[in-house]
């Protein structure tokens, strides 16, 4: 039975319309996304595609607002993705983020990135790192997934133990535990699915 994922959106709903709340609940992203900026040497000259942005876009924020990157930021839910964009339209930010309608897989396979963020929350993440070595497999590009805790593995899909990260970062926040980096030289065996 799932019980965080409703809790968090209803309390995210009080924070899209109040820009003071935005800024308090965003406050410990900032940290986090920080370290997933360095664990991705993400910079200015970077397109970053961030899956799973919700209606409260904290990691496409602070991605955009630490690293000056371009920022795509998709979710697969209309209503998220135009909660989204209202919610960036009432900030005083100067932050450049596209929003988009659209899954993860689809994601990787038509837009064009360099780095691949996927929120904990996002569905498939084998599938996506599948997708990135099947239609990236010319490019140099780089996916960070957030895994969750081993408590919350029910609750979250997470990567196989067999998908080796080329780097991870610890995180500190109570879902999840760790950011983990992977690159196309991570090789991905039929077996795993």
């Amino acid at each position: 039975m799932e019980l965080i994922k409703p809790t968090i959106q209803k309390w995210e709903k009080l924070c899209r319309s109040n820009k003071f709340l935005f800024y308090l609940y965003a406050r410990p992203y900032r940290k986090t996304i920080a370290r997933e900026i360095a664990l991705g040497g993400i910079t200015d000259s970077d397109r970053v595609l961030n899956i799973g942005c919700g209606a409260l876009p904290f990691t496409a924020f602070y991605l955009q607002k630490l690293s000056g990157a371009a920022v795509t930021a998709i979710d697969n839910d209309f209503r998220a993705v135009e909660q989204a964009f209202s919610c960036f339209s009432r900030l005083d930010s100067v932050c450049r983020v596209e929003f988009k309608v659209m899954d993860g897989k689809t994601a990787v396979k038509y837009q064009d990135f360099d780095v691949v963020l996927a929120a904990l929350q996002t569905d498939d993440k084998l599938k996506i790192l599948q997708q990135l070595h099947k239609y990236k497999s010319n490019r140099d590009w780089k996916f960070i997934v957030r895994e969750p805790r081993s408590s919350f593995k029910g609750q979250y899909d997470y990567l196989p133990a067999e998908v080796v990260p080329a780097d991870e970062v610890r995180q500190y926040f109570p879902t999840f535990d760790r950011s983990l980096l992977l690159t196309p030289d991570q090789k991905i065996s039929r077996q795993v699915s």
